[in-house]
């Protein structure tokens, strides 16, 4: 493992803490009776715990040596890694039917933007890491982008229910993961190290940032959610 990266585990502490602080209270706080928690609920966040767990878990095995488990445990997150893709769509499925009726239609769909869109990153992030995996330095850096699509809505909460700042909450957590993998590319850049995935990780999500407040209203968006709801829904 790269010097600059051996201590990489404290990053998806960090994450994992603000995941946590960001869930407290709609989440973790409700333990252990869990009232009003739906299944999928549960599903969605077991599936995104034990992401964050193994995130952890992996580089203190390669930094131990223990590759032959670090492997392995690669290989069950070819099953994780769906199970979160398809909790985040039960999800989204459950939240536009709890909302339908209660909010006009076209904002239900634009609602569906986000989950869709951070789906599809941390999918896209996970394949480019899995085609890299034999170049760990570029394998590792996919990996830690990938796991950054679940800072947006961890920061929305954290923002909206901790801080008591209800200056448009989406905004500030967009802005705090698109400067955090700039402190990434800086980081790697004064340490002559690889910027491309950062760079790629941030063309992305700034193209989802933008497009969250400038698509999601369009009839391009709008008809192709209203496809999702009847084919996928």
């Amino acid at each position: 493992m790269e010097k600059t990266y051996r201590n990489v585990g404290i990053l998806f502490v960090f994450v994992f803490l603000l995941v946590i602080i960001g869930f407290y209270r709609t989440y973790f706080g409700l333990m252990p009776k869990f009232e009003n928690v739906t299944s999928v609920v549960h599903f969605h966040a077991i599936t995104l715990m034990i992401w964050s767990l193994l995130i952890i878990i992996q580089p203190l095995l390669i930094r131990y040596k223990k590759l032959l488990i670090h492997r392995q445990i690669g290989k069950f997150t070819y099953v994780l890694v769906p199970l979160i893709v398809y909790s985040t769509i039960a999800l989204a499925r459950s939240k536009f039917f709890e909302r339908q009726g209660h909010i006009p239609e076209s904002e239900n769909l634009s609602g569906l933007f986000l989950p869709f869109s951070h789906m599809f990153l941390f999918s896209l992030f996970f394949i480019l890491a899995i085609i890299n995996k034999k170049r760990s330095f570029i394998h590792m850096r996919y990996i830690i982008v990938a796991s950054f699509t679940v800072l947006a809505p961890a920061i929305v909460r954290i923002n909206f229910s901790w801080t008591g700042l209800h200056f448009h909450p989406l905004m500030f957590s967009y802005a705090f993961t698109d400067l955090f993998i700039i402190g990434l590319i800086i980081f790697e850049w004064s340490n002559k190290k690889i910027c491309k995935p950062y760079f790629v990780a941030l063309a992305l999500f700034m193209i989802v940032h933008f497009s969250t407040f400038l698509l999601t209203k369009t009839y391009f968006w709008q008809t192709i959610s209203s496809k999702i709801v009847a084919t996928i829904f």
